[in-house]
């Protein structure tokens, strides 16, 4: 495969996978942190291990 080749072909393949991963990531950390909220919301107490108070309704 030649440098024009892969440029042409592969590169722009390689940029848009690389596009998405950063996405998955943001969104990962944006649910993570959506969920921590909701934990604490919930039971304010909560220090991030205590499971008792992750499973109260």
């Amino acid at each position: 495969m030649t440098d024009e080749e892969y440029n042409r072909d592969v590169k722009p393949l390689l940029d848009i996978i690389k596009k998405q991963s950063e996405v998955l990531a943001e969104q990962r950390k944006r649910t993570l942190e959506e969920v921590d909220k909701m934990i604490r919301e919930r039971c304010p107490e909560a220090d991030g291990t205590d499971q008792a108070c992750l499973s109260k309704e």
